[in-house]
């Protein structure tokens, strides 16, 4: 029967282009997932940057806030 031949089938082709699409979905899943992730750990490393940089503004503030006498932030 060609539909059902297990090894020329339409079946069978139609399996193997549905098994076909699928992996491909999972490679540009995994390759997107990679992606994402590097970008996260790049905008969480600019984050601490960030935080760091305004660590030492406020530093820097309190100290001319004193030197003026003025309440500190």
């Amino acid at each position: 029967d060609k539909y059902l031949d297990p090894v020329n089938g339409r079946m069978k082709v139609i399996d193997d282009r549905f098994k076909k699409g699928i992996e491909n979905l999972e490679k540009t899943v995994t390759k997107e997932t990679a992606t994402l992730e590097a970008r996260k750990s790049s905008l969480l490393k600019q984050f601490a940057g960030l935080e760091s940089s305004v660590q030492r503004l406020k530093g820097l503030g309190n100290q001319i806030a004193s030197s003026f006498g003025v309440a500190s932030f």
